[in-house]
């Protein structure tokens, strides 16, 4: 049998790439089987582990088990159970499911087992580990995760913050108040979050930001400060606004989150601030707090502002105390704009106090 390989250089070189691109897709098929090999593994020892541990989960909700009803859960399958743990915890209803839940995990001694995945260099380990820690209060686990609160991902940040306050909320409230501004993390869950602290721990913290905090960090802090204590918002924006008189992002921040009737003067004030996102909230604050006597003001501002603005009054106006559909019609036979008509029109249409023969028209820059 004459060899594959000649004399002539280009058969030569031709001969060599095609057993090399047959070489190549031989080992390309061989690593997609090895991969569909490994995948269907994984997917038997997840279905294995769903079988055995999810109605184990189960029983734990409503049964006192015994360690002698469990058999030892190896570290390599402490990822895939976490996953079905957390999955169950995370349709808890009561008390007492929840105990159960937490002494499976404790009987298997899943702390240790979640551990090592801390260090694990894939991040789904760690968020895995943050959350299964951070329910089981492992105070070991507590050095990673505060180091795990500056990463650069948001979602590892975020999972670290949530295990801190789980195992140690005295120490995590003032280290999470202090990153109010992290890029990623939404406040209201930092709200959340911090609700699991001590409420006077948390009113202390609070207010030392309020008073020591800088200005660009006060309309953030406000935020927080209403979802957590919404009593005593209104006294703490009045703290703020002595120390940050007219600061632009703070008074929007007030406006858009006050209910106190006692700030109506401010409120009127910011209805016709220069800024115009200020008058947006301002005018919606209005609707809150005002009464039937501010209505001119909300007149003005839909008659003359901007398409924004315009929006806002008519908002505010349709519910402020008094007005009624008859006044309302009354009010919709003055307006001549097609922009203020149209505001009108859909907020008598929204309270059902529109009259069946009118027709809303849309501006074609709408």
């Amino acid at each position: 049998m004459g060899s594959v390989f000649s004399s002539d250089p280009t058969v030569n070189v031709t001969a060599l790439v095609a057993v090399t691109l047959f070489l190549l897709s031989l080992g390309c098929l061989f690593g997609g089987l090895l991969l569909r090999f490994l995948r269907l593994q994984r997917e038997h020892s997840s279905q294995r582990l769903e079988d055995v541990w999810r109605p184990m989960c189960f029983a734990a909700m409503v049964d006192d088990l015994s360690p002698d009803q469990l058999t030892p859960i190896s570290r390599s399958d402490a990822l895939m159970f976490s996953e079905i743990w957390l999955d169950c915890i995370d349709r808890v209803r009561g008390d007492s499911a929840y105990a159960g839940l937490i002494k499976l995990a404790q009987l298997l001694n899943l702390r240790d087992a979640m551990r090592p995945a801390l260090r694990s260099r894939h991040m789904d380990r760690q968020l895995l580990a943050l959350q299964v820690l951070g329910f089981l209060q492992d105070d070991k686990a507590l050095p990673l995760a505060r180091k795990y609160l500056d990463s650069s991902y948001p979602l590892l940040s975020l999972a670290a913050a949530k295990a801190l306050m789980e195992i140690d909320p005295l120490t995590a409230t003032p280290l999470i108040m202090d990153r109010l501004e992290t890029p990623g993390w939404p406040l209201g869950r930092i709200s959340q979050l911090l609700k699991l602290a001590p409420p006077p721990i948390l009113r202390q913290h609070l207010a030392e930001h309020l008073d020591h905090e800088s200005a660009e960090h006060m309309a953030n802090l406000l935020l927080v400060f209403h979802t957590l204590a919404d009593s005593e918002f209104d006294h703490a924006a009045r703290r703020v606004l002595q120390r940050f008189p007219g600061h632009l992002g703070i008074l929007r921040q007030v406006f858009r989150l006050n209910n106190d009737p006692s700030m109506l003067p401010l409120v009127k004030f910011g209805c016709h601030h220069e800024d115009d996102e200020a008058r947006v909230v301002a005018l919606e604050s209005l609707g809150r707090i005002g009464s039937y006597a501010d209505q001119d003001i909300l007149l003005e501002h839909l008659r003359t502002d901007g398409w924004r603005q315009q929006q806002a009054a008519a908002r505010a106006l349709i519910k402020l105390p008094g007005m009624n559909a008859v006044r309302a019609q009354e009010i919709l036979a003055t307006l001549e704009h097609p922009d203020s008509l149209m505001h009108w029109q859909e907020a008598l249409y929204n309270e059902r106090w529109l009259p069946a023969d009118s027709l809303i028209e849309r501006p074609v820059h709408a």
